[in-house]
């Protein structure tokens, strides 16, 4: 374990002479005489012989010495070793004590999360922003995970959201309020046909490729990046068709919400009456077709169901 401190003895006896021969003539611009044998020099060598000297003392501070400073800085923990306690000091130190702004509270955030990470919970994903509703406020999105399912209003999110709500509040300045929630969940199930590549085991390939498309909306590891689907972002269809096409199995893909025919299905809440999310081809209606789902800025799609019908099979 180590920690960064400053070298003190940093200048030896022919820098410092160097830079007293370099000083000479703006000081003293009719000494003109800078050989060893002139008398202003040999007191100059004299001068930095004892500074050298200085310099190395200050440098080698005893572990009494250590103790104290730390102890002056808050460490009175006189069971670790000092290397140790110099680690911790430091490293407190070089935290951000205060919520002033919005970058300093994501970074106590990621700080409090890192120091409460249990076994239990996990958090994926977190949003931060300033609280359109109350003035000099922060508002603070998180994303838990529990096993495999997303948790939202259980009695371990609350009681975690809490704490961390009670932590980021005692490191904010006076003035400055912070809410912490969790997500909002929205339900979805999903149907969709798409056309297999010859030679491919139909079996396998279906389940491969629903678990995939499952993953893809999953808020920690989802998306084209494995970055996770980020919390509030609308679902463009044509993301899942590109992202279904990548795939050397798949021919193509049908169209996945077609309310006029037997195709496949993007279902809100597990029924089509939703309508108000949906985003309609050119603004009009579920007639001119749809192109995706408008997310709230706190919402998280839940895939409770996932069909991939293979076409001819």
């Amino acid at each position: 374990m180590s920690a960064f401190l400053p070298q003190l003895d940093d200048k030896d006896f022919t820098q410092l002479m160097q830079e007293a021969r370099s000083m000479i003539p703006a000081l003293a611009p009719h000494w003109t005489d800078h050989n060893p044998s002139d008398i202003g020099i040999t007191v100059l060598e004299a001068f930095a012989l004892v500074t050298e000297a200085l310099i190395y003392q200050t440098d080698q501070l005893g572990d009494d010495t250590y103790a104290g400073f730390l102890r002056l800085l808050g460490n009175n923990n006189e069971a670790s070793d000092l290397q140790t306690r110099t680690y911790q000091t430091l490293t407190a130190y070089r935290q951000i004590q205060s919520i002033v702004t919005l970058d300093d509270c994501d970074k106590v955030l990621t700080q409090i999360i890192t120091a409460q990470t249990t076994e239990k919970i996990k958090v994926v994903q977190t949003t931060i922003r300033l609280d359109d509703k109350v003035s000099n406020a922060f508002e603070v999105v998180i994303c838990l995970k529990n096993g495999k399912d997303l948790t939202v209003d259980s009695e371990g999110t609350h009681s975690y959201l809490q704490e961390l709500e009670e932590a980021m509040q005692a490191r904010a300045i006076s003035g400055i309020f912070i809410h912490v929630k969790s997500i909002a969940l929205v339900a979805v199930n999903i149907e969709i046909t798409v056309g297999l590549v010859a030679g491919f085991d139909v079996v396998n390939e279906k389940k491969h490729l629903e678990e995939a498309l499952k993953n893809f909306f999953d808020p920690e590891f989802g998306w084209h990046d494995g970055r996770g689907w980020r919390i509030g972002a609308n679902v463009y269809f044509k993301d899942i068709y590109a992202f279904l096409e990548s795939f050397p199995s798949v021919k193509f893909v049908n169209s996945i919400y077609n309310p006029t025919t037997d195709g496949a299905k993007f279902l809100l809440n597990n029924n089509d009456d939703d309508l108000g999310r949906y985003l309609f081809v050119g603004g009009g209606s579920i007639q001119t077709g749809v192109y995706g789902v408008k997310m709230e800025k706190d919402d998280v799609l839940d895939v409770k169901e996932l069909t991939i019908n293979l076409e001819g099979y």
